[in-house]
């Protein structure tokens, strides 16, 4: 009898570890795919993000840790790009993080087409369970739209998805759509500007035409304040890899003392637009405001 018991409770014991395996295995996998979207994007981001490296790849970062944002002005140019009120909206792409207290990163992406917002959230760093990479794909663009909301009472401020029209439920067994935070910041956030690193940017040059191995056709050099403009245009944008497959009028070429950080780009000049182009990143629309420094630094130049 004394036996049995013995094999029960020894069976009991390993039933528990193996559950408690298993349970502790699944809450702790890097993240969870979503079955019909594609996350490579998210997949071939770094296994640890620094604050230094978001800031520097262009995402918006909202720093808890010293109560600090930075490239609003990235975030600033999305939500023009691709407003409800937006006369013409542009397909785009931006990438949030958010550092909380302890300076562990959750990830936002948010994706902009005609159809609407794809929202993936990526907290695969972050020391919260569950770790995991979650999308909502079904934020359409006849409803929604991206905005910033106030919210005194709590001294923040939202970026949301806020819903734009009524609509109608002909089921009333269908979930409603709803307002979609994103993330906040305190209203009282520090904003810390971008500035210029010298081993990053040192000349800058445009060259109109194709470039070509050892000519060097119409080349001007920027001044230093076009430099700065020309810098804050490029680092504003929203590249997507859908492309038009243009022809570059124009190029651009970024030389630095490191030479990791030389880089080149295509200006793609339209009836009444301008698109950024880069074999690495892709296409990107120059949104009025920004279109309108480059118009000067051109038309300067080449008339």
């Amino acid at each position: 009898m004394n036996k049995r018991i013995k094999i029960t409770m020894i069976v009991i014991i390993l039933l528990i570890l193996i559950i408690g395996t298993i349970i502790i295995v699944s809450y702790n996998k890097n993240y969870k795919k979503h079955n019909d979207y594609d996350t490579s994007d998210l997949d071939n981001l770094p296994k640890e993000i620094s604050l230094e490296y978001a800031i520097k790849e262009g995402y918006f970062v909202i720093n808890n840790v010293d109560n600090k944002i930075y490239n609003k002005d990235i975030l600033d140019n999305f939500i023009k790009n691709t407003e409800f009120n937006s006369k013409f909206r542009v397909a785009s792409k931006i990438k949030i993080a958010v550092y909380n207290t302890d300076g562990y990163p959750t990830i936002y992406e948010i994706e902009y087409n005609e159809k609407g917002y794809i929202l993936t959230t990526d907290a695969t760093r972050n020391n919260i369970i569950p770790r995991e990479i979650t999308i909502n794909d079904n934020i359409p663009s006849k409803f929604y739209g991206i905005t910033l909301i106030e919210h005194s009472e709590f001294n923040a401020m939202s970026i949301s998805l806020a819903l734009y029209a009524q609509i109608q439920y002909d089921n009333t067994n269908i979930k409603p759509y709803e307002e979609i935070e994103i993330a906040r910041y305190p209203l009282d956030s520090k904003i810390v500007n971008r500035e210029i690193n010298p081993n990053e940017v040192t000349t800058i040059d445009i060259e109109k035409g194709l470039i070509l191995e050892g000519e060097s056709q119409n080349k001007i050099t920027l001044n230093q304040e076009e430099i700065y403009d020309m810098f804050e245009i490029i680092n504003s944008l929203n590249f997507t890899k859908e492309t038009c497959d243009g022809i570059p009028n124009y190029c651009i070429k970024i030389n630095s003392r490191e030479k990791e950080n030389y880089k080149n780009y295509g200006i793609e000049v339209y009836s009444n637009a301008y698109h950024i182009t880069s074999v690495q990143k892709g296409e990107a629309i120059v949104p009025k405001e920004q279109a309108e420094k480059l118009s000067k630094i051109l038309n300067k130049y080449y008339k």
